[in-house]
Parts: C-alpha cells; structure tokens; sequence
C-alpha cells in the first residue's frame, strides 16, 4: 500500500477530513507470514520463526539465570527488509531473538530485565545452525517456519500520541476498522504495534528506568514526571504473535513486542531493548 492508497482508502471510509494527518503518522513497516514447510529447511542466515537459531560458531547459547533462553525468531535484513521500515536498521545482518519462556517475563517489572535479549550478526560473520540445548527439548522451543515478507502501512492506535484527538465518534468506528485490518498480520518489522491491551511506549520508558508498572505504583512515582520527557524515544523495533504453524503461544494468543530507543538503535545497541507480552 502506497501512500495514495491509503489516502484513497481513508476517504473510502469518511475520514477524508483527516487523510492528511494520519498520512502523515503514518509508519511503513515489513510484515511477516509463517510457513510451515517440514520438506524443505530454512536457508543459515534466512529469516525464519522457531526451529534452530544461526549462530557464530564461538557465540555461547543466550541464558537467563544460568538457564538457555529460548530461540524465538531470526530475521534477515539483506533481502530489502530494513528497507521496508521506518526504522534505521542496517541493510545486512541478522536480527536474532531469544526469550525466556520459563518464566514468561511480561515486561511490567524492572526484575523482568533480561527476559528478552536481540543480538545483531553482520554478513561477515560466519553462521552455523546450533541445535537446541537439551534443557529446551521438552518445552521452550517451536516449530520452524519459513517466513514471508511483505511491506505494509501501519497506523496509530488510538491510545498513540500520533493518534488525531479531533477524530470523530461517528467515523471512529471506521478508523478503528481499517487500523485493525491493515496490523493483522501478527509479526512484523517496525511500524506501529497491533496492540492488545494499552499503549507500551509510557511502560517501557518507566520499567526501563526501575519503575514496577505491574500496578499504579510506578506511573504514581515523583520520578515518572522527570521520565515522561523520553517516551517518545520509543519505537517498535519487531513484534511476534502467536502462531499456530511454529506451536507458538504467548498467554491467550498474545503478542511479544520488542522496544527500542531511537537512540540505542542509531547506535545498533540492540542490547537495550526491552520486551513487552500482551494477550487477551
């Protein structure tokens, strides 16, 4: 979907008086389709959700509290994926996700640091398929998948700061139709998150600072006024939905979201990320 597209379709819905706008918040982003295909093996280096993760060979297996984090989903950024965000990414590399799926951190608790780690591997690196630690053969790991890709508009949700505040109760419902539709495939590379429960930006900002956002506490805190100043620092960097074909699950068929500070990711800090769960 181009820009004129989504101009055109925003019309189609009676939200021609604010095309403009949502244009312009609009955030270009890669959205991905699992494939489950048992004949043919994912290429090393190849974007791909579940299986077995491609490492250097010296790279030691990522853990948490002494235990092997689980391998979540790799994807490739030489194939014109980078290019299908807003996001600064690098042209080539890889971009590797692992979770704690022992404890299922949800995000909401400074203690929950670590739950999720990325690591990046430039083209140079060399990469080989590392089977999976025998602590994680009866649970913690999923089925691999191939993943398509495809590039995409996303739009604001309407918790968003970039969400118009002067749309109208009588087109909202259309909005909130078309917004829906265009994050419905569930993983994704950059743009806005399909969100489930509330806006993350706000959460990540405080947690990431030491405040526990499990209840009001840390959003009451003397320090989240000082802190507010860098919730628009926040950005998506990827999300990873629930997927029947990897036997993947989050909650009751939740979402991890992956944030990132703008600054950390110019800087490819990719270790400074911090990871949300949400489900119904």
């Amino acid at each position: 979907m181009t820009n004129d597209d989504l101009r055109e379709t925003l019309e189609d819905e009676g939200l021609a008086d604010y095309a403009e706008k949502l244009v312009s918040a609009s955030k270009l982003c890669t959205q991905f389709v699992s494939v489950r295909d048992k004949a043919t093996a994912v290429a090393i280096g190849s974007s791909k959700i579940g299986g077995e993760p491609d490492l250097p060979p010296d790279f030691p297996w990522p853990e948490r509290d002494s235990r092997p984090m689980s391998f979540i989903a790799q994807i490739q950024l030489a194939d014109g994926t980078s290019s299908r965000t807003d996001l600064p990414l690098p042209s080539s590399g890889l971009l590797s996700l692992f979770y704690d799926t022992e404890d299922m951190p949800w995000g909401y608790d400074p203690k929950h640091a670590g739950g999720a780690k990325v690591f990046y591997f430039d083209n140079d690196t060399p990469l080989s398929r590392r089977k999976t630690p025998e602590a994680l053969e009866d649970e913690g790991w999923f089925l691999e998948c191939h993943l398509e890709a495809y590039e995409t508009i996303t739009l604001p949700n309407y918790q968003s700061s970039e969400f118009p505040a002067d749309i109208s109760d009588d087109v909202f419902g259309g909005y909130f139709d078309l917004q829906s539709e265009l994050s419905q495939s569930g993983h994704q590379l950059g743009g806005y998150p399909a969100v489930i429960q509330d806006s993350m930006e706000l959460e990540c900002q405080l947690v990431s600072h030491g405040l526990y956002c499990g209840n009001a506490t840390g959003y009451n805190d003397p320090r989240a006024e000082t802190l507010q100043a860098g919730v628009a620092d926040w950005q998506l960097l990827m999300q990873i939905d629930s997927d029947d074909n990897a036997d993947m699950m989050w909650g009751d068929c939740g979402r991890l979201y992956v944030w990132i500070r703008k600054q950390d990711l110019a800087e490819q800090r990719f270790d400074k990320t911090w990871t949300i769960l949400q489900c119904y």
